[in-house]
């Protein structure tokens, strides 16, 4: 699946990278029985959010990138009754080249920041560029991609009772920043309205 994203403003009016966002998505699974393996991996110009089968640790992800990314989550559900599934998987983001991380939660021009611990660059300051960024440890520039690079893990429920509609309770830890999120996403689908608004009638 390729999405394409377009920005609503700049990146100092509001809490994105001000770009245009193109995301290639990936998805492999096999059902055996109600337990079902998958393989998901893709490539984007940056951490582009996904509104098709959105995941856990994207969804609570306290900052965005901007640069190639390559993503990978391999991971499996279990359908313990109808309308009710579990699910785990584990992660990992593989940048590649120059990166700029927007934080979430640090403000544009904001003076209340955090600190670089466990690489928490998105505390320290909203915007972060990986070739002028200054190492907290060094005199001189870091280089590369290290500043986008994450890796963890998810777990969550997923309750679709109702028509077209899944609520997603997840948890998702990432080991690289040492980081913790709980997230509830509540997702519609809209096909089978679309079909019924656009479907001639007699």
């Amino acid at each position: 699946m390729l999405t394409g994203t377009i920005p609503a403003s700049s990146p100092e009016r509001i809490f994105t990278t001000g770009r245009f966002g193109v995301d290639w998505f990936n998805h492999v699974e096999r059902n055996l029985k109600g337990f079902t393996p998958f393989l998901n991996f893709g490539a984007a110009n940056g951490t582009v959010n996904r509104y098709y089968m959105p995941r856990p640790y994207s969804m609570a992800r306290p900052y965005q990138t901007l640069g190639f990314m390559a993503d990978f989550e391999g991971g499996a559900h279990y359908q313990i009754r109808p309308g009710f599934k579990i699910g785990a998987s584990a992660y990992a983001l593989v940048p590649g080249g120059p990166q700029t991380v927007f934080s979430r939660l640090v403000a544009p021009g904001s003076s209340v920041a955090g600190d670089y611990d466990h690489n928490r660059y998105f505390y320290h300051g909203f915007q972060t560029i990986s070739q002028t960024y200054l190492d907290q440890d060094e005199d001189k520039p870091r280089l590369g991609s290290e500043i986008s690079r994450d890796n963890g893990f998810s777990g969550w429920l997923e309750i679709s009772k109702g028509h077209n509609v899944t609520l997603l309770i997840g948890y998702t830890r990432s080991v690289h920043y040492a980081y913790d999120a709980l997230n509830v996403g509540l997702n519609f689908n809209a096909t089978s309205l679309i079909k019924y608004l656009t479907t001639p009638r007699r």
